[in-house]
């Protein structure tokens, strides 16, 4: 009996693990869209997970910056342990002050005012980590994309060169054609087919190079193609962006990180003053009275001269490289909007005129090619032309889809986001 109920408990695990298998397997099995990959990568990403612990740290700086100074106590017990009357404590005096350094200048405000530079550069540095994520995630998914159609491509072109192969066979056996166009075709099918092996295998390389923007397996079955025409944006409107681009803005909040650590570093050469009160106590009198003191260091050079000339220095660098990255910045927008204006040029010119006529060269060189008119090698440079011509419209539409992610990457528009809702 226990025998019995053993093995009835061991088969209903089984079962429950046998299931827990399969609905893995189904969920690994589902395809990934564009959006989906965005968003593991924004959650899972260790760059971005790190960011919050910074600025943490530089909210704890923040709070340091707007502490002012806490007050001294001061003891002092004079005239005592001497000679003749003063001997012992009967002739001491007991002074007891309370001191406080004034800060002039106003330093306080000034060291808040670095620390909330420090904390406004963190968040533009995470604001731009993000959108390197974005942007990395978009263009490994698109790459993904390619090999997927890439491969599909090839199996269509293996699908041709076979029945080719078979149909040149059957011509060879009826003695219509040579044996070394049969083995010309073969060695085509076997290149093909060669190539499909590469594909594979930069596919693979693909997978996991976008898996890991989440530190994960890639356990999708495929990236989901969603493509649609691209949209070129208008001069105007890049040019725009140019004054947003994250890494200008960055360079921005540095100007005014180092305006306000100047500015510190000004009001630091301004002296401070401290003041004392207190008490003092006569044992020898038993007369007690007000004692008040005033102290500040005498600057007979100036001791923060050479942190004023350094900082100086740095806003003035940074001031300079200001106006060369917008040039930068407007050069490589300019650069990718004409790539993008190209490659849509050439993919309507391959979509509407170049793949439908190699179609009709390839079908016009079968009839040829069984009318006996054209050799095999025609036939086979028609083959390779309607091919090429499809390989290029997809590689095409792939450098469009990277060519937006770039001008996103460049100018901070959230265009990957924007494809991706749209699109899913």
């Amino acid at each position: 009996m226990k025998i019995r109920f053993f093995n009835a408990c061991l088969h209903k695990y089984i079962a429950f693990g046998c299931t827990l298998f399969l609905a893995a397997n189904v969920h690994a099995d589902e395809p990934l869209k564009l959006s989906e990959a965005l968003s593991k990568a924004l959650t899972e990403h260790p760059q971005l997970q790190s960011y919050p612990y910074k600025l943490r740290a530089l909210e704890g700086e923040q709070l340091q910056a707007s502490l002012t100074p806490n007050p001294e106590l001061g003891v002092e017990l004079e005239n005592v342990l001497g000679t003749g009357s003063r001997r012992g404590l009967e002739a001491g005096q007991l002074t007891v002050t309370l001191g406080q350094l004034i800060e002039l200048g106003d330093k306080q405000n000034q060291r808040i005012a670095v620390s909330k530079q420090k904390h406004q550069e963190a968040m533009t540095n995470y604001k731009i980590a993000r959108l390197n994520v974005l942007t990395d995630t978009a263009d490994k998914f698109y790459q993904v994309l390619k090999w997927q159609q890439l491969i599909a491509w090839n199996q269509q072109r293996a699908e041709k060169t076979s029945d080719l192969l078979a149909t040149i066979k059957q011509r060879a056996a009826a003695g219509a054609v040579s044996n070394a166009d049969v083995s010309r075709i073969a060695f085509q099918l076997a290149q093909v087919k060669l190539s499909g092996i590469s594909f594979q295998g930069e596919l693979k390389k693909a997978r996991y190079e976008l898996s890991q923007m989440w530190l994960a397996q890639p356990n999708f079955s495929h990236a989901l193609n969603a493509q649609q025409a691209i949209s070129i944006p208008s001069e105007i409107s890049w040019q725009e962006a140019v004054n947003q681009a994250p890494n200008y803005l960055l360079l921005a909040q540095q100007v005014r990180l180092k305006q306000a650590e100047l500015a510190l570093a000004q009001a630091n050469n301004i002296t401070d003053i401290k003041l004392n009160a207190g008490l003092r106590y006569d044992a020898l009198s038993d007369d007690s009275s007000m004692v008040l003191g005033f102290s500040m260091p005498l600057n007979w050079q100036d001791p923060n001269q050479g942190t004023v000339a350094m900082a100086d220095a740095k806003l003035a660098g940074l001031t300079q490289q200001q106006a060369v990255l917008r040039r930068a910045i407007r050069a490589q927008a300019a650069s990718i909007h004409t790539q993008m204006e190209a490659d849509q040029a050439i993919a309507l010119t391959l979509q509407n005129n170049l793949l439908a006529q190699a179609k009709q060269m390839l079908h016009d060189s079968e009839v040829s090619y069984q009318n006996g008119q054209i050799s095999v090698l025609q036939l086979l440079d028609a083959q390779h032309a309607l091919f090429n011509s499809q390989r290029q419209l997809i590689e095409l539409r792939i450098s469009q889809q990277k060519n937006l992610v770039a001008m996103q990457r460049l100018t901070g528009r959230s265009l990957v986001s924007n494809l991706a809702s749209k699109r899913d």
